[in-house]
């Protein structure tokens, strides 16, 4: 941003002011993204929310391919989870959601867990210890991982972006490192809302159905039945004599009992 002011002194003089305004414009834009993820978050699945961090994550960097993934409390596992567009669509058939990765047997790209900070790769070929990727991997020419910490230094999750045209740089970690605390942090609110909304309708104990739930569905397949004109019934269970279990043996096999 270049600004250029004239001032009449000693015959007239021009003073330029020129700012670099690239981080502003980045930080307006992560804004911007915060509440595109927060709304992602309300209306879709999990993988719609990480895949559209990844997707903005390839566009701040120039990247083509980046990923998304979980690490077991365990500190041994990493779970894998989701891939950005272009990644699925255009570079990776490898499919592996869900799967329980151990860190042990993972490549170079798992440093950033080991190590327990970000790693850049500039020169992906030339690393002695790299592992061979598995059929149907992107082919790797330089990347940045960076993981989640939380308190302890434990990793939670890890974010990785590939394939970058140029080096990756400063500008590029820190970027990712913001979309990454970013992306989690809406994750758990997510999941903070999901497990309220399941105690809602399901016992704390046994994880069952409650009776606001059976409400809520009874109402529905009772109007569903004037509707339909059909009748509908209900089978209703009840357990005698539970008291005995708590007196005999105690409330905590008494909880065990119903949740078997």
């Amino acid at each position: 941003e270049v600004n250029v002011s004239y001032w009449p002194i000693a015959g007239g003089r021009f003073f330029a002011f020129i700012r670099d305004v690239n981080r502003r414009q980045r930080s307006e834009e992560l804004l911007k993204v915060r509440l595109h993820l927060s709304e992602v978050a309300a209306r879709d699945s999990l993988d719609d929310l990480l895949r559209a961090a990844l997707d903005t994550a390839e566009r701040f960097t120039g990247s083509t391919i980046s990923f998304f993934h979980f690490v077991d409390p365990n500190q041994e596992q990493v779970i894998l989870q989701t891939w950005s567009t272009n990644t699925v669509k255009n570079m990776c058939t490898f499919a592996g959601k869900g799967q329980h990765y151990p860190i042990s047997q993972a490549g170079v790209w798992a440093d950033c867990i080991r190590q327990r900070r970000p790693i850049i790769h500039n020169d992906y070929a030339s690393l002695p210890d790299k592992k061979g990727l598995p059929e149907g991997h992107a082919p790797i020419l330089r990347e940045l991982v960076v993981p989640v910490l939380r308190e302890g230094d434990q990793s939670v999750a890890l974010l990785g972006v590939g394939n970058k045209p140029e080096d990756y740089d400063e500008d590029d970690l820190e970027a990712v490192q913001q979309l990454a605390a970013m992306a989690m942090e809406v994750v758990e609110r997510k999941w903070a809302e999901e497990r309220i909304a399941h105690l809602a309708y399901h016992d704390a104990l046994t994880q069952l159905p409650n009776r606001a739930l059976l409400t809520d569905r009874l109402q529905q397949a009772m109007a569903k039945t004037v509707r339909d004109q059909r009748r509908l019934a209900i089978g209703y269970l009840d357990l005698d004599d539970f008291k005995p279990i708590n007196d005999a043996w105690g409330h905590e096999q008494g909880d065990r009992a119903l949740i078997r």
